[in-house]
């Protein structure tokens, strides 16, 4: 079986450590290489559950049957990958959120700071 993790824009998601399932059994630990896949040899027919988990949290459980060999695609709807690492898609907005409010501030105390020095200016 091979199993390919994206993020929610559809990129690959490396590093990401899959948890293979039978029966409530732990059959095998997997960690995805750079191009987001992990691969499992020799498993006999039946049903699995896969478990993905993105820094060490749960991100997405998905049953699926075996017969013969299965390529698999699971989509991480919650992330996105920044700079080779996994974000929490809410806490991206956050982040954006803040850094958006910082700068317009900044450029608010600029904007005031250089119409107070031509006010000055203007009456010397």
């Amino acid at each position: 079986m091979s199993i390919l993790v994206v993020d929610s824009l559809g990129q690959p998601m490396p590093n990401i450590r899959i948890d293979v399932r039978s029966d409530g059994l732990l059959v095998k630990s997997l960690t995805t290489n750079v191009d987001g896949t992990a691969s499992i040899h020799g498993l006999i027919g039946g049903e699995y559950r896969i478990s993905v988990y993105v820094s060490g949290r749960l991100g997405e459980t998905v049953s699926v049957r075996m017969h013969g060999s299965k390529e698999m695609r699971v989509r991480l709807e919650g992330y996105v990958m920044v700079a080779g690492h996994p974000v929490g898609v809410a806490q991206l907005t956050g982040l954006l959120s803040v850094a958006l409010i910082t700068a317009f501030s900044v450029l608010a105390l600029v904007y005031k700071k250089v119409t107070s020095t031509r006010r000055v200016e203007k009456s010397l």
